[in-house]
């Protein structure tokens, strides 16, 4: 048995949820990760969504990714540039039919 209130959290416990409204804190244990990659860990919570910063970045890589796939390739430009500095590439063409 403890002399801890019933739903009593721990000290580190209430520190720890304190900061998280305030954004990441020094001892964030993701914000060491979050360095190694442009993955979208731990945004945090916001009710049932994520915060509304978090959403809107998602919204927008998710458009420019769809636009590139859509985008016409500039293949020739890229295998002059390529050559430019140096590099060996090979161009290549698709039997897939364009319906755009």
């Amino acid at each position: 048995m403890t002399d801890k209130p019933r739903g009593a959290q721990p000290a580190a416990a209430n520190a720890s949820a304190g900061t998280a409204a305030a954004g990441a804190s020094p001892s964030d244990p993701w914000q060491a990760l979050r360095r190694f990659t442009p993955a979208r860990i731990a945004l945090g919570r916001a009710g049932q969504s994520l915060p509304t910063r978090a959403l809107l970045d998602f919204g927008l890589a998710q458009a420019q990714a769809r636009d590139a796939v859509f985008e016409r390739s500039q293949q020739g430009s890229l295998l002059v540039q390529m050559s430019a500095e140096g590099y060996a590439a090979l161009g290549v063409h698709s039997a897939a039919v364009d319906t755009l």
